[in-house]
């Protein structure tokens, strides 16, 4: 699968720092030391997987696509209408699964970014996802109210909503997405919203998926809450809320 690494893990408790040079967190901060590390360890894992995906697994799926539709054409098969159309549904199958693994591996690259202000940030992974499935999504996003988030709080939620957005790509079946960043009710608030499948409320631990469990531990270093649950009207609505009580603009 190309190029490999040793994998990553995070340290245990005693390994735990709460800033440079090593020194420990002090117990009533080991919990968020212990989610700040287990992420950092997400994050390089997410950069290793995607140089990994794009080398290996996405070049010989392209590769296999192109023999598939090159067979499909071949002039002694002219006659075999059956095995033609065999070919091309393999073909359309691994173009498919393409497009999927290239959009994944937009999302991990995206989730590793934290130079950009959230304003760019929201708008490129709308317009990648987009650019991805065909489905229009209305963005709005509050400028003022964003400068009111620190650095790590805008990668936050960033990453929060690539991977609502993605869990919307593949399990929805949407039609249209909105997503908004505002300043209501002395909060800062990030919505991600679909008119696809609806969920469950605030499913349990144990039926969330990888994404989820990620996307509720990034809520919590943020200082914030993270609700999922069905959306009035149909869908599923993703809602993170930052208290913007002691926020001021950088």
């Amino acid at each position: 699968m190309g190029r490999t690494a040793p994998p990553t893990t995070a340290p245990g408790p005693a390994a735990v720092s709460g800033g440079s040079g090593g020194i420990p967190c002090p117990p009533e901060e080991r919990d968020r030391c212990l989610t700040r590390t287990r992420l950092a360890a997400t994050l390089a894992e997410r950069e290793r997987l995607a140089r990994e995906l794009h080398d290996a697994p996405a070049q010989v799926l392209a590769s296999l696509h192109l023999r598939l539709r090159g067979l499909e054409l071949r002039p002694e098969l002219a006659e075999l209408a059956e095995v033609r159309a065999e070919l091309a549904d393999l073909a359309a199958c691994c173009a498919e699964a393409l497009r999927d693994l290239r959009a994944d591996i937009r999302g991990l690259r995206d989730c590793c970014r934290e130079d950009r202000s959230l304003p760019d940030l929201l708008d490129a992974l709308a317009a990648g996802f987009t650019r991805g499935t065909g489905v229009p999504v209305e963005l709005r996003v509050d400028a003022a109210a964003a400068r009111l988030l620190s650095a790590d709080a805008v990668a936050h939620v960033a990453r929060i909503v690539s991977e609502a957005l993605a869990n919307v790509r593949k399990h929805a079946d949407a039609r249209r997405v909105g997503v908004r960043f505002e300043h209501r009710a002395g909060a800062l608030v990030a919505t991600v919203e679909d008119d696809g499948r609806g969920l469950a409320a605030n499913p349990p631990p144990d039926a969330e998926g990888f994404g989820l469990l990620t996307m509720r531990e990034r809520a919590e270093l943020a200082g914030g809450v993270l609700e999922v649950g069905p959306r009035p009207g149909g869908g599923t609505r993703v809602r993170l809320t930052l208290p913007a009580e002691g926020r001021t603009t950088p």
